[in-house]
């Protein structure tokens, strides 16, 4: 997980020194092996160093290509090194010593612009080539590396983090109001914005050129669910699975050092925990070091140790327990004044907690089993009104007489919705359902949040929360800037682009199986995870921890959040209503959980980071009215 940084003068202007060293000083704790800078006349790169591969040891950047004329800084993970080299090898000097930048190097020769469809892993990289005067960059397909940008007609600025821009004069943190409604609103897509009008973050799966003509983007991946995977026998989808997944594991195991998993004793972590141990026991002793982390409570409902010293044993490797009993949801964690933007996770004090002692065992790398839900979960109803709609009336007869019960009744329920929201879409525009009740209605109107929340929705199946998840900020930025803190590389075996299109085109009724949760990782894990795990009933979650974070032990923090809310210093919320829901949720309502829990996440960063100038109190009724009480003074817009 290391860092890059560039600046390109579009006026022809010479790159000052001070100004990119600038960009890389301020993520040191991303180059702990080093730093390297680049520039000639109108452009310059920069890059922090961690190694975290093999390879990358053997790696010097920003990486010139043999003639001088492409350079390049990366952040990533080459997982088809093997098969690029092959490709390359018999027309560019490129061999299995070569580092990942030297193969991209190569693969850019190769194939221009149309080489980040090309690279398998997760990346992100800036290339300059002097012959075209041009700077291309690109994203991973899924979006677990970062890339944000900045361009204002006359420079192009891109790095890893937002603050890293900010150290350029003349770029604005004036807040994006737009990115303010949709996250609190809980939309699942913000394409390229970012919490800041003047900067951006480039998706997943897209590339940008920029040039003395502007700045262009592009999607060179996007697997289509109508192309689908079809075999005759249902066994080959599980096969054709269990081959992926052990490959997606492979890839992430290789490491420079030891390499950690966090292993919950649930079925993802495990499946991965599983699959890394037997892929580990082919190696013959030679794979770094590898232990398992996993958080353990005093008086936990479900105790998961049983699980877990099956799979650790099993795998072959060890384990360690992190004692968290004085841990809860939305408990301050170090480091809130790294945050460029609020996307925290609600348990951010367990990943600390984890983090920290891994960084003390010398591991930076760590799998995780995120994604999983996701793969075999989300949109998984979408698909039934989509038959429904298409007149398949007998694949959606065999995929619920094949169900469970419980699926069958919540199938026809949202079929029965689904039908009648259509039919209403064609004669009203949606109603404004899902925007929070909190939410000032003047700011809701002049960011048209209805309108944007309504373009976003998500209608059919190929639409699904998987595909959408790609470079989902609340979590893989988030997840990416707090690893970063503590030099370890986060790797997601679930979040694999090839795992990822596989998931999306094989027919819906394999993937989701009549609403038996995750069937097919059950059936693709039989010899590979120790039955008794996989018999199990679902292990018990991190739940318990949000009422006693924000029921109990941060109650009167966040009733100090909702009475003096800075998002109604801002406009964007009504204080009277905030404090009102919050105030029923304490009293046992969950029903506004979800947003209400990020609305606070947003409030503890506008406290912590202190990102941009603060806007003058909200001119509506409500906001005056407490302003005549003393809940809210004027002068809190100034602070």
């Amino acid at each position: 997980m290391s860092g890059i940084a560039g600046i390109m003068h579009m006026d022809g202007r010479q790159v000052d020194g001070p100004s990119l060293r600038a960009m890389t000083d301020i993520i040191q704790h991303r180059g702990p092996d080093g730093s390297g800078h680049w520039i000639n006349g109108p452009v310059g790169l920069g890059h922090m160093h961690m190694v975290a591969t093999p390879e990358s040891a053997r790696e010097s950047q920003p990486a010139v290509s043999a003639d001088d004329n492409v350079v390049l800084t990366w952040d990533g993970r080459l997982d088809n090194r093997r098969e690029l080299i092959s490709t390359l090898r018999s027309t560019l000097a490129v061999s299995e010593r070569s580092t990942d930048p030297d193969i991209v190097l190569a693969a850019y020769a190769a194939w221009g612009r149309s080489c980040p469809s090309r690279l398998i892993g997760d990346f992100a990289f800036g290339l300059w080539d002097a012959a075209r005067q041009e700077l291309l960059c690109a994203r991973d397909p899924v979006g677990v590396r970062v890339l944000h940008y900045h361009f204002d007609g006359t420079r192009f600025i891109f790095g890893t983090e937002i603050k890293q821009l900010f150290t350029q004069p003349g770029i604005s943190r004036e807040l994006n109001e737009v990115m303010l409604g949709l996250y609190l609103s809980g939309s699942p897509r913000y394409g390229d914005l970012t919490f800041y009008k003047g900067i951006k973050r480039l998706p997943g799966g897209y590339s940008l050129v920029a040039s003395r003509g502007g700045v262009a983007t592009e999607s060179y991946w996007n697997p289509d669910p109508a192309n689908e995977i079809r075999y005759k026998d249902e066994r080959q989808y599980t096969e054709h699975f269990r081959e992926i997944f052990a490959s997606s594991v492979q890839c992430r195991l290789k490491s420079a050092g030891p390499t950690g998993v966090l292993l919950s004793g649930g079925l993802d972590s495990s499946a991965v925990t599983s699959m890394a141990g037997r892929l580990r026991g082919d190696e013959a002793g030679q794979a770094p070091a590898m232990r398992a982390y996993n958080f353990t409570y005093a008086d936990a409902p479900l105790d998961e140790r049983p699980f877990v010293e099956q799979v650790v044993q099993d795998a072959g490797i060890g384990v360690e327990y992190i004692h968290v009993d004085d841990v809860w949801a939305l408990k301050p964690a170090p480091g809130a004044a790294m945050r460029d933007e609020p996307f925290v996770l609600p348990f951010e004090t367990l990943q600390h907690r984890a983090l920290e002692r891994m960084r003390s065992d010398g591991v930076r790398v760590a799998l995780t089993g995120e994604g999983g839900d996701e793969a075999f979960s989300n949109g998984y109803m979408l698909y039934l009104r989509d038959w429904l709609l298409s007149g398949k009336l007998r694949t959606l007869w065999k995929d619920l007489k094949n169900a469970t019960p419980q699926y069958r009744r919540e199938a026809v329920k949202y079929m029965r919705r689904g039908i009648l929201a259509g039919m209403a879409r064609r004669v009203r525009r949606r109603t404004n359902g899902s925007i929070p009740p909190w939410i000032d209605p003047e700011f809701a109107r002049r960011i048209q949040l209805s309108q944007r929340l309504d373009a976003v929705e998500v209608y059919r199946y190929r639409d699904t929360h998987y595909l959408q998840g790609r470079g989902f900020p609340p979590f893989f930025v988030g997840n990416d800037m707090r690893a970063a803190m503590y030099q370890v590389e986060m790797r997601h075996p679930f979040w694999d682009s090839r795992l990822v299109e596989f998931l999306v085109r094989i027919p819906p009724t394999i993937r989701v199986q009549g609403g038996r949760p995750k069937q097919l990782l059950k059936k693709a894990m039989v010899g590979v995870m120790p039955p008794e795990v996989l018999r199990r009933n679902p292990h018990g979650t991190f739940g318990p921890l949000v009422p006693l974070g924000l029921r109990e032990q941060e109650a009167d923090r966040l009733v100090g959040f909702a009475l003096n809310s800075k998002l109604a210093e801002l406009g964007a919320v009504n204080t009277e209503r905030f404090y009102s829901v919050y105030d029923a949720y304490r009293q046992g309502d969950d029903s506004r959980l979800g947003r209400l829990l990020w609305s606070f996440v947003v409030e503890e960063w506008l406290r912590d980071a202190r990102p941009f100038d603060r806007q003058a109190v909200a001119n509506t009724s409500a906001g005056k009215a407490l302003q005549d009480v003393g809940v809210l003074r004027p002068d809190h817009a100034k602070s």
